[in-house]
C-alpha cells in the first residue's frame, strides 16, 4: 500500500511539474502579443512570475528564452529586456544565462544551422541595450568572428557569412555605442568591416543577376547593400523607423543592475569543411515613386534604407520558421508589428518575387512562392493583387535584359498563377508582343508567352485556353495536341489490339469497374507468343491506351 501511495505521489508531482512547464513555456511564447494591457505591464508581470520559478525551473525557462528569441525573431527585443529585467532580480541569473546562449550558440555552430546562429548573436548583441552584457565584451566577440573571416585562405563563402552576422547586429546596437566609452573601439570594428568588404573579390556577381542592366534599379550584393544601409543609418545618428525598443521604458531600473563579461568563444577549428549560405542579390523592383500617392498608403524606404532592410529581415524571419505550413506562414506575414507604417503589400511581394528568382535557385521549393503569393491574394484581396499585377507588369517590361533561366522559371510560375484566378488578366496591356513576335521570331516577349501558353496546356485543356485567350493571341497559342499511338487506328496493322483499346475506353467513360475493363482485354492472346511474354500484349494495350 505504502509502495503504490509513493508511485501515486510521483506521477502527481510529475503531472504538475509538467503543468508548470507548460505554463511557464506558454507565458513566455505568448509575451508582446495583443493584449487590454500594456506591454509593460506585461512583462513586469512576467518578471515577476519567472522570478517565483527560478528557483526550481531555472535552465528550463533560460532555455525556452534562447528557444523562444530565435523561433520568435521579431520580440528579441522583448526578450532581451525580460533578461534584462532578471538580471536586476537576480545578478547570477544574468550570468549564467550568458554561459548557457554562448553553449548554445556553439552547438548550432557545429549543427550548421546558419540562420539561427544569426539570430542568436543578434540576440546576445541587443542585451548590451538592457544593461546585461559589457560593451567592450561583445566588440570582443565581434572582433573573433571578423578575425576568423579575414585569415588567410579562408573560403569566401565563409567569410561572407561572418561579416554579415557581425553586419546584422549593427542596426540594434549602434545606437548603444554612439557616444559610449567604447565608441572609439566601435568606430575601429566599422573600419575594419568597411576595409574587409570593399576588398572581397565578387566576380561571381554576373552569374546571380537577376538582369543584365541597373536601370532602373540597382542590383547590390547582399552584404554591400546591407553596409550602404548601415553607412546611412550611422550619418542619421543610428535611427530607425522600425525595431520596438521595450527597454527603454525601463531604463531606470536596467541602468541599476551590473553587467557580465562574456565567456570566452572561439570558432571551431574545422569549419573550412563545412558548407555556408550562397551569396544573392537583394532583388528590388518597387522604388517610391512606385507607390500611388494617398495619405493612406505608407511611403516605401528607399533602397539604401535601413528600414528597407529590417523589414525584409522581419519578412524572411517568417518565411524561414512558417514555410512548411502556407496557411499558417501567409497569417504571420500579415501579423507582422509595424505594418500600419510600412507598404507591406509591395514589400511582400518584392521579397517573395526576390526568392522565387533568386540564382543558382531558390531557397524553397517555387511551388512555396506561387502557393503562398495565392493565399496572400485571398488574405489581401483589395490590396496584394493590384500590386502583384504591377510587379508582373515590371518583370515583363525587362525580359530583354532578365537571366533566360529566370524568364522560364517566372513563366511557369504565371502559369500557375493565372490557373488559379480563372486565366484573368489585363491581355490587352500586352498586345504590342503579337507584333514583335511578326517582326522577330525570336524577341523574349512573344517567346515568353508562348511558353506560358505551353506550361498553360499542362494545368488545362487545349480547348479551355483558346476559349480564355483572347483572339488577338491566337498566333502564340500551341497547337492543338493530338493522340498518336499504334492502337489508336483500326486500320493498321494491329486491328486486335485497336477493337481492345477501343473497348477498354468505353468502359473507362462508362464507369463500368475493374473486371469490365481487363474483361475488354479477353481477347488478346494470353501466351507467350512472337518472342513476348504472357500478357505483354494486355498490358501494352492498357498503357498505350491510357
Amino acid at each position: 500500500m505504502e509502495v503504490e501511495q509513493v508511485r501515486l505521489n510521483r506521477k502527481r508531482k510529475f503531472e504538475e511539474d509538467d503543468d508548470l512547464n507548460k505554463r511557464l513555456e506558454e507565458l513566455i511564447k505568448r509575451i508582446g502579443e495583443k493584449s487590454q494591457e500594456s506591454l509593460e505591464t506585461n512583462l513586469e508581470r512576467l518578471v515577476d512570475i519567472l522570478d517565483q520559478e527560478i528557483a526550481t525551473k531555472k535552465e528550463f525557462i533560460l532555455s525556452s528564452l534562447i528557444n523562444n528569441a530565435i523561433e520568435q525573431p521579431e520580440k528579441i527585443t522583448i526578450y532581451s529586456t525580460l533578461v534584462g529585467l532578471l538580471n536586476v532580480k537576480m545578478f547570477s541569473t544574468g550570468g549564467e544565462f550568458l554561459v548557457l546562449i554562448m553553449e548554445r550558440l556553439s552547438k548550432l555552430i557545429d549543427d550548421a544551422e546558419w540562420r539561427n546562429v544569426q539570430l542568436l548573436v543578434r540576440f546576445l548583441s541587443d542585451l548590451i541595450n538592457c544593461n546585461v552584457v559589457m560593451g567592450a565584451s561583445l566588440l570582443r566577440l565581434f572582433d573573433t568572428l571578423v578575425a576568423s573571416a579575414t585569415e588567410p585562405g579562408v573560403k569566401p563563402s565563409m567569410r561572407d557569412f561572418l561579416l554579415f552576422t557581425v553586419l546584422q547586429c549593427l542596426p540594434w546596437i549602434g545606437i548603444y555605442f554612439n557616444d559610449s566609452k567604447d565608441e572609439v573601439e566601435f568606430e575601429r570594428l566599422l573600419d575594419i568591416l568597411e576595409t574587409e568588404i570593399e576588398k572581397r573579390d565578387k566576380s561571381y556577381m554576373p552569374s546571380i543577376r537577376v538582369w543584365g542592366s541597373d536601370n532602373p534599379l540597382p542590383q547590390i550584393e547582399y552584404i554591400d547593400s546591407l553596409w550602404i544601409q548601415i553607412k546611412n543609418m550611422k550619418n542619421n545618428n543610428w535611427e530607425d523607423n522600425w525595431i520596438v525598443r521595450p527597454y527603454l521604458a525601463f531604463e531606470g531600473k536596467l541602468e541599476s543592475s551590473l553587467q557580465h563579461p562574456l565567456p570566452a568563444f572561439e570558432l571551431p577549428p574545422d569549419l573550412e569543411h563545412t558548407l555556408f549560405p550562397l551569396p544573392y542579390v537583394v532583388f528590388r523592383i518597387f522604388d517610391t515613386q512606385d507607390l500611388p500617392i494617398r495619405p493612406e498608403v505608407p511611403k516605401l524606404p528607399r533602397f539604401n534604407s535601413i528600414d528597407r532592410f529590417l523589414v525584409e529581415d522581419a519578412i524572411h524571419n517568417v518565411i524561414n520558421s512558417k514555410n512548411m505550413v502556407k496557411k499558417e506562414c501567409a497569417e504571420s506575414l500579415l501579423r507582422i508589428s509595424g505594418r500600419s507604417s510600412m507598404p507591406l503589400n509591395y514589400m511582400l511581394v518584392e521579397v517573395l518575387f526576390g526568392g522565387l528568382l533568386e540564382l543558382p535557385v531558390p531557397r524553397y521549393p517555387e511551388l512555396f512562392y506561387g502557393s503562398i503569393l495565392i493565399q496572400l491574394c485571398q488574405l489581401m484581396a483589395e490590396h496584394l493583387p493590384q500590386v502583384l499585377a504591377q510587379a508582373v507588369s515590371y518583370v515583363y517590361e525587362r525580359l530583354q535584359t532578365m537571366n533566360t533561366v529566370l524568364v522560364d522559371r517566372f513563366g511557369s510560375w504565371f502559369a500557375y498563377f493565372l490557373s488559379n484566378f480563372k486565366y484573368h488578366w489585363t491581355w490587352n496591356e500586352w498586345e504590342e508582343c503579337i507584333k514583335l513576335g511578326k517582326n522577330d521570331v525570336n524577341h523574349p516577349k512573344p517567346k515568353f508567352l508562348k511558353e506560358v501558353f505551353l506550361k498553360l496546356l499542362w494545368l488545362t485543356f487545349y480547348e479551355k485556353l483558346v476559349d480564355v485567350i483572347p483572339e488577338e493571341f491566337g498566333p502564340l497559342l500551341p497547337e492543338k495536341p493530338e493522340i498518336n499511338h499504334k492502337f489508336a487506328d483500326i486500320n493498321t496493322g494491329y486491328k486486335l489490339q485497336a477493337k481492345c483499346a477501343k473497348a477498354l475506353i468505353e468502359t473507362i467513360k462508362n464507369k463500368e469497374g475493374v473486371d469490365m475493363m481487363l474483361g475488354s482485354l479477353d481477347p488478346l492472346p494470353d501466351g507467350a507468343m512472337d518472342g513476348e511474354r504472357a500478357y505483354d500484349k494486355q498490358i501494352g494495350a492498357l498503357l498505350l491506351y491510357l
